[in-house]
């Protein structure tokens, strides 16, 4: 086997980032959070699940959060609460803890050399997680979980979290053997798995050469042999306290293959072994709610795998990468298709036409193929799908204006029975004077029929370098004045 796999850069390609949302900081004018202009601002947020939201900040070496309302209003006080100390902070998560609060995640790099020939510039980054509560109370350990990169924390659905990550150890320099650990925080912030977490695989180690193998031409000088992991996970929930993980494994001839096993609320395994789930770089992973998991692939296979809760490779299919299915809320489904128009030439000439249909539970077509967007001679971008639980969906979008220079985001409501609400055109979701470009951030539901909506905009015509929040209430109307600004 060579040096570093042949594999592993397409491995990288298909690694899930963590999507980075943002909110609330500056309301009517009063600063929720100190501000200075010269430090950058790291921003995440997730819905309260009562029309609000809860943001977290990384800012002038320290990280705070805040919880905004519904009703746009401020609950824990000018200043916000406070979480750690972090001169260095990097890869900021935020997730519903599933009680009305939220599990926060980071990376501490302050300790990491940034020169690349000091052996300290390769070691394992230390990365905290910490419970906010609903009611405002930071808790967890202040001190790191462990070490590691590939972080993945999902909630457990009881105030805690489940976590993944590549617990590498360093061979040398950019070489390092690889340890998929697992951990599981109660929501008083006890280590349920042990304070090291449980090993679930490890990656066969490094070792030097010899010299049949160098006269053999293997390149390098170090080698390891198959199968191997090499540090790419994901995990799902299984709904019952316990977890799904999913790992891809080189085997012997050079192939990567999926693998899954399913641990209990207690972390015991409950299949006697691994499930090979075939071949292909794992891509996404979740649940299929009915108690097993869905893994998708991404090569050139493009392959959907189903595995139940008993271990049972239930189906293969080929995904239809032309379409995107959503969960309506009501036990129907979404389907969306996106034509292009030319379907030929220069992308950058090509209008998108998005259309959608409803699907019932058994996948009888509910209405007919229509047009998502109201005028397709315009160009799109940032659309985004947000069922509003009745039937119906929101659609955000955000309109190129004067040749892509100028933009605004707009909103628009088709009812379950795909009547156009709102406006024909959309609603604009922002009005703030002087703000020539709008980029959608992220979008969530209010619970109410209405959305959130989160937004970069700019009184540059060249980039967004404002962040504003705004709720959508269930006719259109605009809860929150023409924007609450949340950066600085």
């Amino acid at each position: 086997m060579e040096m570093i796999s042949k594999h592993r850069w397409l491995v990288s390609l298909v690694i899930v980032a963590i999507v980075v949302a943002i909110s609330v900081v500056i309301i009517c004018s009063n600063q929720v959070f100190p501000t200075s202009s010269s430090d950058s601002t790291g921003m995440v947020a997730v819905s309260d699940d009562s029309g609000g939201v809860i943001v977290v900040v990384h800012k002038d070496n320290t990280i705070y959060a805040q919880h905004i309302d519904s009703m746009g209003q401020a609950q824990w006080g000018k200043e916000g609460l406070f979480i750690a100390e972090c001169p260095s902070g990097s890869s900021l998560s935020i997730i519903e803890d599933g009680l009305g609060g939220a599990i926060v995640s980071w990376y501490d790099t302050s300790a990491r050399s940034d020169d690349r020939d000091d052996p300290s510039y390769y070691e394992p980054i230390p990365f905290y997680c910490r419970r906010i509560t609903h009611d405002g109370q930071v808790v967890w350990r202040n001190e790191p979980v462990s070490a590691g990169r590939e972080r993945f924390v999902i909630p457990d659905g009881t105030g805690g979290a489940l976590i993944a990550w590549d617990n590498y150890s360093v061979y040398h320099r950019g070489l390092w053997d690889n340890y998929l650990r697992l951990q599981k925080i109660a929501s008083d912030g006890r280590y349920l798995w042990g304070d090291d977490g449980l090993l679930v695989v490890s990656s066969s180690p490094f070792r030097p050469l010899t010299d049949e193998e160098k006269a053999a031409g293997i390149k390098g000088t170090a080698i390891r042999s198959r199968p191997t992991y090499e540090g790419f996970h994901q995990i799902v929930s299984d709904g019952a306290g316990g977890v799904f993980v999913t790992w891809n494994e080189e085997d012997t001839v050079g192939e990567i293959k999926i693998y899954v096993q399913r641990l209990d609320a207690n972390g015991n395994y409950i299949w006697p072994k691994k499930i090979s789930a075939g071949k292909g770089f794992i891509q996404s992973a979740e649940s299929d709610d009915e108690g097993g998991v869905i893994i998708r692939t991404s090569d050139e296979a493009d392959l959907e795998i189903h595995v139940n809760a008993e271990g049972d490779l239930l189906d293969i299919k080929k995904l239809d990468l032309s379409k995107l299915v959503i969960d309506d809320g009501t036990g129907g489904s979404f389907s969306i298709r996106i034509e292009e128009d030319p379907p030929y030439g220069d992308p950058r000439e090509r209008l998108r036409i998005y259309w959608i249909k409803k699907l019932g539970s058994s996948g009888e077509r509910m209405w007919e193929e229509q047009k998502v967007l109201p005028d397709d001679s315009r160009k799109y971008e940032c659309v985004d799908y947000t069922p509003d639980r009745t039937g119906g969906v929101i659609v955000t979008w955000v309109l190129e204006k004067a040749s892509g220079v100028y933009t605004e985001a707009r909103a628009r409501k088709l009812d379950s029975n795909g009547n156009i609400e709102w406006d024909e055109q959309g609603v604009p979701v922002f009005d703030v004077p002087g703000a020539v470009y709008q980029f959608i951030e992220t979008v969530f539901n209010d619970q109410s029929g209405g959305v959130i909506v989160i937004g970069r905009l700019g009184e540059s015509a060249v980039r967004g370098d404002m962040i504003y929040a705004q709720r959508l209430d269930a006719d259109g109307n605009r809860v929150w004045g023409g924007g609450i600004r949340i950066d600085r």
